[in-house]
């Protein structure tokens, strides 16, 4: 069972609910976003605002922060492969 709405998708797994991170928009019409490589591993605990993934455009690079603090869980997207805005990054359990 998945909830969703514009900012969070949360699926429930296993007795736990997964909360999953999805890549914000960047700025207009920017569809050429790389992913460089995670700042973090599975089974890491982040808390709110740490840094989790480096991304790169044709224009810049930034980081891409936790929007929660909990325990990743995966990380869907490798690093090469190009996301856009809604793309699901990864996937944590919160306040573990």
């Amino acid at each position: 069972m998945i909830y969703s709405n514009t900012l969070e998708i949360w699926e429930h797994h296993w007795g736990r609910f997964m909360y999953k991170v999805i890549m914000p928009e960047i700025s207009d019409g920017d569809d050429d976003i790389t992913l460089v490589g995670w700042l973090v591993s599975e089974s890491d605990i982040v808390k709110e605002g740490d840094d989790m993934a480096e991304l790169v455009t044709d224009k810049a690079s930034f980081d891409l922060p936790s929007p929660k603090s909990g325990k990743v869980v995966t990380l869907v997207k490798k690093p090469g492969d190009k996301v856009m805005a809604g793309d699901i990054m990864a996937e944590m359990i919160l306040g573990e």
